[in-house]
Order: C-alpha cells, then structure tokens, then sequence
C-alpha cells in the first residue's frame, strides 16, 4: 500500500463463486417482444412467437368450445321440435284440430321437418350422435306410421269410395261455374243430357267437401277433396262426372297429379282452365269452347279439335316438344290455324309448361 494514499476501506475477500449465466431466452416475454418490435422497426422482419404455428392453443380451445355450444343448443332445439310436431301429429291425425295457414294444411310439411332433424342430428360427431339421430327418426316416423294404422282401421273413419254425387241446377240461373280441386286423381269429364247440373260417381278415401250457391244469374259448384290425414288411406281418386249439355259452363280444373279425360263435345262450355303439378291428359274440344288455358310443370297433352274452330294458339315452354298440324306460326310463341279466315268460331288457346309433349290434331 503506497502510504501517501489516503486511508481506503479493506475490501473483504469473497469466496469464489460459480459464474453466474444469463436465464434462457423466453420468446412469450416482454423483453422478447420490445426486441422483435425494435428489430421490425430497424427493418428486420420481425419472427414468429411461435415457429410453424399461426394461433395459441387457448385460442383453438375456445373456438372449439364455443362451436359444441352452439351445436348442442342446436341439437337440443331440434329435439324439443321434433318433439313438439310428433305431438302435434297425433292431434291433428285423431281429427283433435287442424292446423292451416290460407288454407294451406301444415300436416303436409310435418315428414320433410322430420327427415331434415333426423339428417341435423346425424350429422353430429360421435357414435353417440349417429346413434341417437337415427333411434329419433325411427321413432317418430314409426309412431307417425302407428298412428296412420290406427285411424285407416278405426270403424269411425269415413269412405266415400264408389259413391253416387248429384247435384241439381238452379232454376235461374243462365250459366254455370264449376271448380274441382283434387290431390291425385284419374278424372273423366263428359257432357251429359239431365235435370241436374252434375252427377257420376267420386271415389277416394276422402270426403268431397263442396261449396255451392248463386249470385246473380249464374250458380257455382266448388268441389274440394278433403286433405288426406291418415297415410294408409289411398291417395288416388276416381272421378268420373257428367255435366248438364243444355247450360253454359266456365270449368276450372286443379290438380297435384292427374290423369285426365276430358270430352267437351256435348257441353256448354265455354271456359276451361286445368293447372296441373303434373298430368297425362286427352283434351276433346267442343264447339262452343271460347278459351282454353293449361299451365303444368311436366305434362303429357293431346287436344283434339272439332275442323270447324279456327284456333289462336299462345305457347310456351322451357323443354318439351309441340307437334301441330295445319298451323302457322305468326311471331314467337304464337300460331294460328290454316282455317281461321273462314272458320265459324274462333278458339284461344294458351299453354305454359315446364316440361311438356304436346299434340294437337283436328277430328276427322
């Protein structure tokens, strides 16, 4: 110690001590993160928290999470429905009530609900699931069945088939207007010589609901087939009607399906419209037919027209195939019969189709 040193304090000698390292790289902390920022910022591209990852697993957990929430709620709901529209079901099929909007009977959607629930709760992962989705549709469907047994084989259900229909003719009234829905029907339509307005024979598991009364100087009939509640019961109608030949008609025809003949030779028609969801149908024409108009999604058609009717014909289809005789075709969609110059009475037709073969060909 140099003695012209002013007087320092003695340092204590430490004892030796293992070299301290520096703790590991943690790439999660905030060190890490002002390092990549600065590094970014000094136009080094940044690098990933996480190498060859894109999310943090919580994230991928809550995601997760939040999608079986919302499938159970899901799954859940659907089940209560499904619940509901089977006790809905055996209401309406025991003729407890009847549901309908407009008119509109909502029976005729309770299978597509159920087909579409069965389908949601299948497509749920698991066994479990599948399982489950496919027990709920073997059970309601089954008891929808069930049901539709035990009404077709109860004494108090009603049948009309084969049964004899008159109706009379008011005694006033100088034409006549007659409407006729039905489901799915095998329909003959004649002109017939009576006192009555309409008579033949309705058969079908369903009751004929009709409508009737007069305005003025003409008389009405609206025949509607009663939807049918009870699945065994058949679904397919016999018609087959005579109308008066000494009364003018205006005739609406509607159908789900149909298979029609329709002979207007020995009426009064002057009017007849027939819409159609789909329909095999052989049209006669009588003489004193002003309009005719058919509108079907796929159709099956032949007209047969009387040589002294000029025709003005209206058609339109997006498939199909149209097959004339002695016509001329006057601008798009519209033609017109050779004969119309000197043709006693003049008819309109017009046809619209989705998919249709039609043929129209004059009596010989």
């Amino acid at each position: 110690m140099d003695p012209m040193q002013p007087n320092q304090p003695i340092q204590p000698i430490q004892p030796n001590q293992p070299e301290q390292t520096p703790p590991p790289h943690d790439p999660t902390s905030l060190e890490s993160f002002i390092r990549q920022t600065s590094a970014g910022q000094a136009g080094i591209p940044p690098q990933p928290l996480f190498q060859g990852t894109t999310s943090q697993p919580q994230i991928i957990e809550k995601i997760v999470y939040k999608k079986q929430r919302v499938h159970g709620f899901f799954r859940t709901l659907t089940i209560l429905s499904l619940v509901v529209i089977g006790f809905l079901m055996l209401l309406e099929s025991l003729n407890v009530f009847s549901l309908n909007i407009n008119g509109f009977n909502l029976n005729l959607i309770y299978p597509i609900f159920i087909l579409f629930s069965s389908i949601v709760i299948w497509s749920y992962r698991g066994l479990f699931g599948k399982i489950f989705g496919l027990l709920l549709f073997l059970v309601v469907v089954g008891g929808f069945f069930t049901i539709g047994v035990y009404t077709s084989l109860n004494p108090s259900t009603e049948t009309k088939f084969g049964s004899y229909i008159s109706y009379p003719s008011a005694s006033t009234a100088q034409y006549s207007k007659m409407y006729l829905t039905t489901l799915v029907s095998d329909l003959t339509f004649v002109g017939k010589k009576t006192d009555n307005f309409l008579e033949g024979n309705y058969g079908s598991d369903r009751k004929l609901l009709v409508f009737s009364g007069s305005t003025g100087n003409y008389q009405y009939y609206s025949f509607q087939e009663e939807t049918n509640l009870n699945l065994l019961q058949n679904y397919y109608s016999i018609i087959s009607l005579g109308v008066t030949s000494t009364q003018p008609l205006y005739l609406y025809v509607k159908n789900l399906l149909a298979l029609q003949k329709i002979d207007l030779t020995d009426t009064l028609a002057k009017t007849v419209k027939v819409h159609a969801g789909a329909m095999i149908s052989d049209i006669v024409v009588g003489s004193s037919l002003k309009n005719l108009d058919i509108e079907s999604s796929l159709a099956d058609i032949t007209i047969h027209l009387p040589k002294d009717v000029g025709v003005k014909l209206t058609y339109k289809h997006l498939v199909g195939q149209l097959e004339l005789a002695d016509f001329e075709q006057k601008g798009p969609g519209y033609f017109e019969s050779t004969n119309i110059a000197s043709a006693q009475k003049i008819l309109n037709i017009t046809m619209r189709f989705g998919g249709a073969r039609t043929k129209i060909v004059w009596n010989k």
